[in-house]
């Protein structure tokens, strides 16, 4: 009786891992103050929202961040921004970013001074930490999600 319990607590055990949570990471988005020329506050106006795999994650205001729990893997990220007529827009360059297990991964978003659209790249830990320190999260209006669901689970 005894083995059999261990038996089965054994397969109980190994199941639990194989067929257990995907391992997530968390990756932390952020905006910090634009470019100031006097009384000119560059791009102050502006929130771009930032969307990964096709989901929308939160509008960036200037000095504001938002945390996201996402499946470790790849993901796409990308800022956009509609506020040219036309055929113009401020839609950053897509990034990749590879997202760890319990690892936090930083992605910066800028609007360069000279620059009609905004750039999103990710920075190490040190630097990203530092940055966000004192940083306030998204307001709740501006945030959309704060979990990236995998394509398959939609």
């Amino acid at each position: 009786m005894i083995r059999a319990l261990s038996r089965v607590s054994i397969v109980a055990i190994v199941a639990g891992q194989v067929y257990g949570q995907t391992p997530t990471g968390t990756v932390v988005i952020y905006r910090q103050r634009g470019a100031n020329f006097g009384l000119i506050h560059y791009a102050q106006g502006e929130h771009p929202t930032v969307s990964c795999d096709g989901v929308n994650i939160a509008k960036m205001a200037e000095r504001r961040k938002v945390t996201v729990a996402a499946n470790a893997g790849t993901h796409i990220c990308v800022s956009i921004e509609k506020q040219y007529p036309g055929e113009l827009n401020a839609d950053s360059d897509k990034v990749s970013v590879n997202v760890k297990p319990n690892i936090t991964t930083y992605l910066r978003l800028e609007c360069p001074f000279g620059h009609v659209h905004f750039v999103l790249h990710e920075v190490s830990v040190e630097i990203g930490s530092a940055e966000t320190g004192k940083i306030p999260t998204v307001k709740d209006k501006d945030s959309f999600t704060t979990v990236l669901v995998p394509k398959r689970e939609k």
